[in-house]
């Protein structure tokens, strides 16, 4: 029983690398945000990221653990035709949920903002740099979660690796891409979030091309 269960927490270690490309990005995006743009710039990033997790939960992810199971069972056919019906099916749900939460999120982000977050310590000067930061990071809702079911499909097949490989890989490309677009425009925190949604929008090319 030992054995069996270190393999099991052996083989979840890959895993967790391979799902965790948004998270750690967040963190990045929050560290360099401290460093390179300012203090209070870490709040525009860490509530951007709130905002990013309310839609993704209700759409993406629910798509993602939904499908998993199914995507296991036909993983052991010999073709795996119907597990790439199902894959493509699901992909297509997953856009079809995520972009309009996205389009809704983007063109709501002044009145989401003011009404959630104005107040206090965050005043109206704080609105726009929030409503920038998170647009440019609800944007890559669709490809996180292309991602996420991309690399489940993975899981799938038992390839914990290749995800893993993939994530490790973009979070490089993420740190030099914020540094491009923070030090070489005006974006600011936006910059930072904008770079993740392009590595998500590469993580869920490469998986998907794959």
């Amino acid at each position: 029983r030992g054995t069996a269960a270190a393999a099991v927490f052996v083989a979840m270690g890959p895993t967790v690398v391979g799902m965790s490309l948004n998270q750690v990005s967040s963190l990045l995006d929050q560290g360099m945000a401290l460093y390179l743009v300012g203090e209070g710039a870490v709040t525009y990033v860490y509530l951007a990221n709130r905002l990013l997790l309310f839609p993704h939960a209700l759409t993406a992810m629910s798509v993602a653990v939904a499908v998993f199971p199914k995507l296991a069972h036909e993983a052991g056919d010999d073709d795996r035709q119907q597990m790439r019906r199902t894959l493509d099916l699901a992909a297509a749900a997953t856009i079809l949920v995520t972009l309009p939460a996205a389009v809704g999120m983007i063109v709501l982000g002044d009145d989401v903002v003011r009404v959630l977050f104005q107040g206090g310590r965050f005043q109206e000067e704080d609105v726009w740099p929030t409503v920038l930061t998170s647009s440019c990071l609800v944007g890559g809702l669709p490809f996180i979660g292309l991602a996420q079911l991309y690399a489940r499909a993975f899981y799938a097949v038992g390839d914990t690796g290749t995800p893993a490989r993939l994530a490790i890989r973009l979070m490089l490309a993420n740190v030099a891409i914020n540094l491009l677009l923070v030090t070489t425009t005006g974006l600011g925190t936006a910059g930072l979030t904008a770079s993740s949604s392009i590595c998500a929008l590469a993580n869920a090319t490469a998986l998907g091309l794959r």
